[in-house]
């Protein structure tokens, strides 16, 4: 770290864990999301420019345009100094010999890093890798779990560590936000090759951290620093570096070993969903099938397919960078003097794995437009269902319409009988004793029994009369208030009673 950087780190010390309102104004995050798990990278974090630190002057090797120096003092401040989650491992190749150093410390890291300095043998000797691993633990004060050591970063930073980086992981606008990838080449006053650097950010698989790789070649060394390497890729590069040391010398060797576990993680990723998207494709029994659900199930499989999608075309287009930067290392040996490896294979090796990148962005849209096909056919397969059943409903309740007309009917008919003896038999009831005498062996019947029926039959004429002209002043009544309104005041109506 430059002298030149001033910050306070006390406040750091008393408690390992700085909540949300130790941020810098302008960059506080929602009090909910104080303590969060690291694989949950926030994405509603508001950011601005601070402006709690100045900003220093300009270093030689550093990049002043793409640093942000008051945002990584900040950082620094606010990084617990103890031993926290990280760990560093470096692994040293100077003449052919490898030594492993395992969870450094501050005074073995202050060693290693006096012995990074360059001699002018023209010939590259030492080969130093710096492997930071922050996924250890399940939460932290910044995003990723970056939860690294100030100290360390410190002595990291006086070998070269990018400041770009530290600047990309001291902000929390979410994965959207990526690091672009950068290639810087220094030359000397007599234009011959002095650096060589290279940086870009990367990730293999939704369960692994975010991977930053920069490295730096000098005439005489080359130093890579690796943040969250890939587990597989490292068992791989030890397994090479017990067998032949020398290998580490190939160019780009660091990076297309972590690019070939990155392929292997997001084919494996792939074909995990495309197992549950056959799964999904063989269930045509759509009378047994849970609709709701399996819906849930493909809208969450088809968010996994664009994700993947698109973190396949950034995995391609890291590729590509690294393919640029790779022809732009070799041209620039052309006109110096350093050693390299003439027999490398690392371009057929990118353009291999770049195919295969291109290979799962290609399956990915793929099995993203079968997946909204097998959503569309549960829709249309739910509306049939749908429509079946209302379709069953509507003959049920047409056949209880049919039954209660018959009802209805028959109700009908038995009133209409009873209003027809209703009169006859209310008349006979009162005068049943003034007409009729049963006698022992006859009938007596009275003179006057034309009363009888001179009064039950317009009673009775007069009974229907009424009743139907009460039933035709209904019926004219009901269509003279259909035709009061059209369509579209009913509709208005409706709505206003519905407000």
């Amino acid at each position: 770290m430059d002298a030149s950087i001033h910050y306070n780190n006390s406040a750091s010390r008393e408690q390992k864990i700085i909540d949300w309102r130790h941020w810098p104004k302008h960059r506080a995050p929602a009090p909910d999301q104080e303590s969060r798990p690291w694989r949950q990278w926030p994405e509603d974090f508001l950011a601005s420019q601070p402006h709690e630190f100045p900003i220093v002057p300009e270093d030689p090797s550093s990049h002043a345009v793409l640093e942000d120096e008051a945002l990584v003092a900040w950082g620094l401040a606010n990084c617990d100094d103890n031993q926290g989650y990280t760990t560093l491992d470096v692994c040293s190749v100077e003449a052919g010999q490898v030594e492993w150093y395992r969870n450094v410390d501050d005074e073995k890291l202050k060693i290693l890093v006096d012995q990074c300095s360059d001699s002018d043998d023209g010939s590259q000797s030492a080969f130093r890798v710096f492997f930071i691993n922050t996924t250890a633990s399940e939460t932290s004060w910044l995003p990723g779990n970056f939860s690294m050591r100030p100290s360390m970063l410190q002595a990291l930073l006086k070998i070269g560590l990018s400041k770009v980086v530290l600047s990309e992981i001291f902000t929390f606008e979410g994965s959207f936000a990526k690091m672009g990838p950068h290639v810087f080449e220094s030359r000397n006053t007599d234009d011959s090759l002095s650096r060589f650097e290279m940086c870009y950010r990367s990730q293999s698989g939704w369960s692994n951290g975010v991977l930053y790789i920069q490295s730096i070649r000098t005439a005489t060394q080359t130093i890579y620093f690796c943040i969250n390497y890939p587990t597989y890729a490292m068992d791989r590069l030890i397994i090479s570096l017990n067998f032949s040391p020398n290998v580490i010398h190939q160019d780009l060797y660091l990076d297309t070993l972590a690019a070939v576990d990155s392929c292997r993680q997001w084919r494996e990723i792939i074909g995990l969903r495309r197992h549950k998207l056959l799964r999904h494709e063989t269930k045509y029994a759509d009378d047994t099938m849970d609709h709701l659900t399996l819906t849930r199930n493909l809208h969450r499989l088809a968010r996994d397919w664009n994700t993947l999608n698109q973190d396949c075309v950034d995995y391609v287009l890291t590729l590509d960078f690294l393919q640029r930067a790779y022809k732009k290392y070799r041209k620039a040996l052309e006109r110096s003097t350093w050693t390299a490896e003439r027999n490398s294979n690392t371009e057929e090796y990118l353009n291999m794995l770049k195919c295969q990148g291109e290979n799962c962005v290609r399956w990915t849209s793929v099995y993203r437009e079968r997946t909204n096909i097998r959503i569309n056919l549960l829709f249309h397969l739910a509306n049939q269902h749908e429509a079946r059943t209302s379709k069953q409903i509507a003959i049920s309740t047409a056949k209880v319409a049919e039954q209660t007309q018959r009802d209805s009917s028959s109700m009908i008919t038995m009133a209409a009988v009873t209003m027809f003896f209703l009169p006859g038999t209310f008349i006979s009831a009162i005068l049943s004793t003034t007409f009729f005498e049963y006698g022992k062996e006859t009938l007596d019947v009275s003179r006057k029994w034309w009363i009888l029926p001179a009064t039950t039959i317009p009673t009775t004429i007069t009974v229907f009369a009424v009743w139907l002209a009460w039933r035709w002043w209904r019926l004219r009544a009901q269509r003279t208030e259909m035709e009061k309104y059209d369509v579209g005041d009913v509709v208005e109506e409706i709505m206003v009673r519905g407000k």
